[in-house]
């Protein structure tokens, strides 16, 4: 009996052991006394910071590691195909399946999958994965890496005739005929079009030792699993053969994927296998698009040990078809423009983006889709609607929540091509750096791994745009040209005079110019529905050797003042910034000129790594931090970006009694506080941003008056007295309604507040989206490698006696579990050097956060208990 595809993850039983164990490849080794790990797993981050290791990697070790794990297979799944998938695992890993080598990759941020069909046992008997994972250049990165199998691994069974992993792509050719009419309308929160035309291209492969003569039948299913269209078409494939089949058709009233309504549907692709007297009819194409049903499907997704794929479906005509594989894909337009910049259904929109480095602090690289899903959460409240995935593929549950949120994407390749970067293992710009990394393989792997990136991530309709590389034409770095005997680039203020000058020995720019056209021929050859892109650092040289001819989009980091000029020098090409600062006058570069489509900042949250120096272990450059709490950036950057009325207040003590304070703080953002906490008769600058006109601020009721404005900086600025109290901004929006932010002096800590995390209790929308109905199992698709013991978030805050955040003195916290693991505390502070394994650090502000992971096949629930020595309490928490 033909089964439904099934998929069941393989996170759990791992064995790991740090150390090279040379012999560990082979299935009858004895790994008992390794260490039991859960995936997705970092070994790096449990490690000690040392001064020895890499500032670029937050000081923190890597070397190599092994992995081994047992599984059993039903009995029922002898016949079919099992493939093993790896989402991440870094780096330069080997793979064995009962002691037969499957493979390597060099690449830490590629997917790996191997058909394991010929090697896996099943009934009684077990199998046995082996990887060994090298990470012993710990400079081969600006950014901390992480070191193991840091995301997630899967298993797929099928039908020997099956679908190609990733080889099926859903693309919207158009919407309504002309996305610029004014054809959508609100229907229950969502856009709604006339007509979209959709082309679907599919590969099959006929793994059999039999000729199969094989129907498709492909559904786009609705968010209430009703039929919206269905397609189908035939095709004869001998066996050992791949074949694709191309579709065209249509969707009637489609809801349309925005920022706003990121409505999604399921496409499910079910086969079916032709007679045999009906082979020789050729590829037949079934266009029975927009096919209005109230027919409910009903889906199974199953974990392996649940599903025996034994059953089938039959339709009206007695065909018996199978589920070979279900997606989630939206319908949308999305058009750059030379003259007006982002077009989203036809709708100009402005990118409001973050780039984002892929580690989660005390987690490391082992990141999960709750943590991704606060703070995002986080960002797009702040009015972000664009991620930048820097500098290379993230991690699939990324990609879905941008799906489910309405957040736009930037995919990422690479952050080197065939000539390595400087790597600074000793501090920021200090010299001399060191030359590893992912160079010494793109030669040889640059191909595999962009095809990798693109297929895997092609049918996400938060992509708008392929990257092919980040800053590879920084100056010397180490391409160079005699048109320019002397290059200085946005972050070489210390970089020694000779590093800076021509050297003909160095490799000639011009190679670039090379690279990037394959580079975008490879991504358009696979995807031409999305424009290539790529983020320039040096465009006063690149600009004029060809780097920039094959894009269809460009990207400037840190470039605003070109842009006038180079949008006259290049009227065809769209421009955009793909990495900028965050002051005011880069945000103004781009409301300023309406073919600037957008900016990326650098950047969203705080990351490992990168760091100036010890015992700085991580860059500061977010509008979160660590935690994934707000900074003072974070509010800035609301006031800019946010389309609702917003207003906050920040603060910043005077340098000295003689200066202004407001004169003598960093122009920009980086010494701001929220807080109104200072020593009496302190001359303190408050900061009033908003996006509404002419704030009037108040001390304890008393109006101090409008403030000054400042263009530059995009602010209102008062000198203030320190008295405690109550300091208030308020101003009218147009609708009149009172807008207003206060600060109020607080006390010393005299309490914890413990609260878990729960999206859908917040004030966002967008959750609903993100999160299962009550009573629903996981969305289809790609998420049904979601773990059901998501981790918990514990939110810990120091409050005074009064409830109100203590800012002051920070105090450490203790974290227990019960039927439980925890996987870290955070607090933010990138100066703390406290281990990242114990259960104790301080607070940062006066906050933290903790991550908690129920344990296996406990019924008990976790519980977590917070205790504050110094404050004398201890907080329980149940986590149901």
């Amino acid at each position: 009996m033909d089964m439904n595809q099934a998929i069941m993850t393989l996170n759990e039983g791992w064995r790991f052991h740090c150390g090279d164990v040379p012999e560990a490849w082979y299935k009858g080794y004895d790994d008992s006394a390794w260490e039991k790990v859960f995936l997705p797993h970092d070994w790096s981050v449990h490690m000690p910071f040392q001064k020895e290791y890499s500032s670029g990697s937050s000081y923190l070790a890597g070397g190599i590691g092994w992995y081994r794990l047992r599984f059993s297979l039903p009995e029922a799944y002898r016949e079919k195909r099992i493939r093993i998938v790896f989402d991440g695992i870094y780096k330069n890993s080997r793979i064995w399946c009962n002691s037969y080598h499957l493979g390597k990759r060099p690449y830490g941020y590629s997917e790996i999958s191997y058909d394991i069909t010929e090697f896996v046992n099943f009934g009684d008997q077990d199998n046995e994965i082996s990887v060994q994972v090298t990470h012993t250049d710990l400079a081969d990165s600006r950014w901390f890496t992480g070191s193991g199998i840091y995301r997630k691994v899967w298993l797929i069974a099928e039908e020997p005739v099956h679908p190609v992993l990733h080889g099926t792509q859903f693309r919207t050719v158009a919407v309504c005929g002309n996305e610029t009419e004014a054809s959508t309308a609100s229907t229950q929160g969502t856009e709604v079009a006339q007509s979209a035309r959709i082309h679907i291209r599919a590969e099959f492969a006929n793994d059999s030792e039999q000729d199969a003569h094989l129907r498709a039948r492909f559904r786009l299913l609705d968010a209430d699993k009703c039929e919206a269209a269905r397609w189908e078409s035939e095709l004869i494939l001998a066996a050992g053969e791949t074949g694709e089949m191309q579709l065209d058709g249509a969707v009637k009233n489609p809801r349309l994927w925005s920022v706003n309504s990121p409505y999604l549907y399921t496409l499910v692709t079910e086969l079916t296998k032709v007679p045999d007297e009906s082979i020789g009819n050729g590829l037949t194409d079934y266009d029975l698009c927009g096919r209005e049903t109230e027919e409910k499907i009903d889906f199974i997704n199953e974990q392996f040990e649940a599903n025996c794929g034994e059953r089938g479906r039959e339709n009206n005509d007695e065909d018996i078809y199978w589920i070979a594989q279900t997606e989630r894909v939206g319908i949308r337009t999305a058009v750059f423009d030379p003259d007006e910049g982002f077009f989203l259904n036809g709708e100009n929109l402005k990118l409001k983006g973050v780039c984002v480095h892929h580690d989660g602090g005390c987690l490391g690289a082992a990141m999960t889709r709750e943590v991704w899903l606060r703070r995002l959460l986080k960002l797009k409240e702040a009015g972000c609607n664009a991620i930048r995935t820097s500098h290379n593929p993230h991690m699939p549950e990324l990609y879905d929540l941008c799906d489910e949120l309405g957040l736009l994407m930037m995919d990422e390749a690479f952050d080197e091509w065939e000539n390595p970067k400087n790597k600074w293992s000793t501090g920021h710009n200090v010299y001399p750096p060191k030359h590893q990394g992912y160079a010494e393989d793109f030669p040889q792997w640059y191909e595999a791994d962009l095809t990798t990136m693109i297929r895997r991530d092609w049918n996400h309709p938060s992509i708008i745009l392929w990257s092919v590389g980040n800053e590879i034409d920084y100056p010397n770095d180490p391409y160079c040209h005699p048109d320019f005997q002397a290059m200085v680039g946005n972050n070489d203020a210390d970089k020694p005079t000779a590093e800076l000058m021509y050297n003909p020995d160095k490799p000639d720019a011009r190679r670039l110019a090379v690279i990037a056209e394959r580079l975008a021929n490879i991504t358009r050859n696979l995807d031409s529905s999305r424009p290539v892109t790529l983020a320039a650092a040096f465009p006063e040289l690149s600009s004029r050797i060809g780097f920039l001819d094959e894009l269809d989009v460009v990207g400037y980091n840190y470039k605003e003042h070109l842009y006038e000029q180079d949008h006259a020098r290049f009227p065809e090409k769209p421009f955009l910034g793909s990495e900028n600062s965050h002051s005011y006058q880069a945000w103004r570069a781009v409301t300023d000129h309406p073919y600037i489509s957008g900016q990326f900042l650098w950047t969203g949250i705080d990351y490992l790594g990168e760091a100036h120096g010890w015992p700085i272990h991580g860059s500061g450059a977010g509008l979160l931090d660590l935690a994934g709490n707000e900074k003072p950036a974070y509010y800035r950057r609301k006031a800019f970006w946010s389309e609702k009325p917003y207003l906050c207040l920040l603060t910043a003590a005077a340098k000295d009694d003689k200066t202004s304070a407001a004169a003598g703080r960093d122009p920009e953002w980086k010494d701001f506080q929220v807080s109104w906490n200072y020593e009496p008769g302190t001359l303190v600058a408050v900061f009033c941003f908003a996006n509404v006109k002419n704030p009037e601020l108040f001390l304890n009721g008393k109006s101090l008056g409008a403030g000054a404005w400042r263009e530059t900086y995009g602010r209102y600025e008062w000198d203030v007295t320190f008295e405690p109290g109550i300091l208030k901004a308020a101003a009218h929006g147009e609708d009149e309604k009172e807008v207003s932010c206060i600060l109020e002096t607080g006390g010393p800590a005299a309490q914890l507040d413990v609260k878990v995390w729960e999206p859908c209790k917040t004030a966002f929308s967008e959750c609903n989206a993100a999160c299962p109905r009550q009573g629903e199992s996981s969305p289809f698709g790609r998420d049904v490698r979601r773990e059901e013991r998501e981790i918990a978030q514990i939110e810990v805050s120091l409050l005074d006696a009064q409830g109100r955040l203590a800012v002051g003195k920070d105090l450490a916290v203790r974290a227990e579990v019960e039927n439980g693991t925890l996987l870290g505390l955070e607090n933010g502070d990138l100066a703390d050097l406290t281990s990242y394994t114990e259960n104790w650090r301080k607070t940062r502000n006066g906050r933290l956060v903790l991550y908690v992971r129920p344990d296996s096949g406990v019924q008990a629930s976790v519980s977590v208990r917070v205790s504050c020595e110094e404050l004398g309490q201890t907080t329980e928490v149940p986590l149901c």
